[in-house]
């Protein structure tokens, strides 16, 4: 085999970059609802208006080298009307965080 051969791969859009989103598209998703469906559960437990929660991706929050994260936000389903239905949702995340590690 010769020496002489080497790898590349265009990192611009259409490239690289669109190939490295799309197969952690999924993955950052699936975290985020194992997020999602936990903090439902556990607002259940702390409160009796329990908070429903859905996920949101897209792509577009930067990186320190120029790329565009992936990204998940796990946000409630639905007005919170109250302080304590607010902190109870904010809890009910916070403690659900580690259902997302992978």
């Amino acid at each position: 085999m010769s020496r002489d051969v080497s790898f590349s791969m265009n990192t611009g859009a259409g490239g690289g970059k669109d190939i490295i989103q799309n197969m952690a598209m999924p993955l950052v998703k699936k975290s985020a609802e194992s997020i999602a469906d936990r903090a439902t559960r556990v607002s259940g437990g702390i409160t009796s208006r329990p908070v429903h929660f859905k996920v949101e991706t897209y792509i577009g929050l930067p990186n320190r080298r120029g790329g565009q994260r992936a990204v998940a936000e796990v946000v409630a389903d639905g007005a919170i009307i109250s302080e304590h239905q607010d902190y109870s949702a904010y809890t009910a995340v916070q403690k659900s965080k580690d259902a997302g590690r992978v």
